[in-house]
């Protein structure tokens, strides 16, 4: 019979897919350039960055993209590749996979936090490491996930590199 076929490969294999694979692993992502205010938390510190930009005018009359600089709740001008940087690691956050819901409730505390303002609000929440599995929640995923490890230590580099260093902060 011309209607019958026959399958060339093992269609198990392809069609056998757990739901957590059919998951979408990006948990948080934004355009850097739209983020107008950060709001860190860690280490027992915090701090509240706004950008400023060149003034219109000035940007204009030399035909270059308009200066950035961030600023800290202080007024004190902050490094700002240091600020990029940070941006660039936040900007597009994949996770290595999805916890139950039910553990949800009981990530109360989180470890760092990461409030970002710009054409919507972004939140990145990063709780105490349990075991292997780094637990976090995002503004941009409804589950509670778990960060792959060298994401959590460029997120903890670029704190350091802002806020400076814990024994830094305890001195003043």
């Amino acid at each position: 019979n011309d209607n019958v076929y026959l399958a060339g490969g093992d269609l198990r294999r392809i069609f056998d897919i757990s739901p957590s694979g059919l998951r979408d692993l990006v948990v948080l992502s934004f355009t850097p350039s739209e983020i107008t205010g950060i709001s860190l938390e860690g280490t027992g510190r915090a701090m509240t960055l706004t950008r400023r930009d060149a003034s219109p005018a000035k940007a204009q009359a030399k035909d270059t993209p308009r200066q950035v600089s961030w600023q800290n709740d202080r007024g004190e001008q902050v490094d700002k590749l240091a600020v990029d940087t940070l941006l660039a690691v936040l900007s597009k956050v994949y996770c290595e996979g999805y916890l139950d819901d039910t553990i949800k409730g009981s990530l109360t505390e989180p470890v760092i936090a990461f409030r970002l303002k710009g054409t919507q609000d972004y939140e990145l929440f990063v709780y105490a490491k349990t075991g292997e599995k780094v637990p976090a929640l995002s503004s941009g995923s409804q589950s509670p996930f778990t960060l792959p490890g060298y994401k959590l230590e460029g997120l903890e580099k670029s704190l350091e590199d802002i806020l400076g260093k814990p024994s830094e902060s305890a001195k003043h």
